[in-house]
């Protein structure tokens, strides 16, 4: 699933498997821009990317009564990440150098997360997580196609909730998964797969009244499974992560803007919406 970068821009290279960025400047675009040749994978790989202008930072959500967090990433520098929502549930940009990987994003700036570095976004407050019906959505560019974690309240196997991408033999598997305290794995999960090197909207809903979660990618409703009861907070994981797992680990290589938690489940046409922003 490789796609072609408009043409006329100019590339800088990201190299990926090694995780060494040599000129951290920005990726743009929208979900319809991506590769201009096939892509190389492995630890010494890199991906061309064209960096675009991109449009001011989009609004805050504060309209929604069951918003819980909005991160916009619209601050540019420095190492602290607003929650806009009324809730003010701000979180710590951490890693090697963590101040510097910002980079232009979906709409405003973006953070740029180097698995070398340990770049991570750990939210403040236990308060912020779910265990009930939620809503989890974010933009992504990816730009290794072994992936990471995008969002989650986990650490182990079997409990929280997390959404990630996995490398395999099919692809970039692209994967929503909640845990009902069994330890016996990701429990229900729903997936599918998502491109390198291009902006896509990704989104969780887990729905405790219908019984099912979706995966949506790029406002489409791509898998769909029976849900949990209830999800089982991870008591070793205390708050959510936004670009790596809850022991520091799976960490996220690209970048990750606009990310939002709800305290419902959205309909389709709602995640639509949030993909058309």
């Amino acid at each position: 699933m490789k796609r072609a970068l408009a043409a006329g821009l100019v590339a800088t290279s990201i190299a990926v498997g090694a995780c060494l960025f040599p000129s951290v400047d920005p990726l743009g675009g929208t979900g319809d821009a991506a590769l201009d040749a096939p892509v190389e994978t492995g630890v010494d790989a890199a991906v061309d990317v064209a960096p675009e202008a991109a449009p001011d930072a989009g609004p805050c959500d504060n309209d929604d009564p069951s918003i819980v967090a909005h991160y916009l990433f619209d601050e540019g520098s420095g190492t602290t990440i607003h929650d806009c929502s009324p809730h003010g549930f701000d979180a710590e940009l951490t890693g090697n150098n963590a101040a510097t990987h910002w980079t232009t994003g979906h709409t405003g700036s973006a953070v740029l997360f180097v698995p070398s570095d340990g770049v991570c976004v750990i939210v403040s407050s236990a308060q912020a997580n779910q265990l009930g019906s939620l809503t989890v959505a974010a933009w992504i560019t990816l730009v290794d196609p072994n992936g990471g974690y995008v969002i989650g309240q986990r650490q182990q196997s079997g409990y929280g909730w997390r959404i990630d991408v996995e490398g395999n033999d099919a692809g970039s598997d692209l994967g929503f998964a909640i845990g009902i305290g069994d330890g016996t794995g990701d429990d229900y999960s729903a997936d599918t797969f998502v491109s390198i090197g291009a902006w896509h909207h990704v989104a969780g809903v887990l729905d405790e009244s219908a019984g099912t979660q979706t995966l949506y990618l790029d406002g489409t409703p791509y898998a769909a499974a029976p849900a949990a009861p209830t999800i089982v907070e991870d008591p070793l994981a205390t708050t959510i992560r936004i670009g790596c797992r809850g022991d520091d680990s799976n960490y996220f290589p690209g970048v990750i803007d606009d990310v939002r938690v709800y305290a419902r489940a959205f309909s389709g046409s709602e995640i639509a919406a949030l993909a058309a922003e």
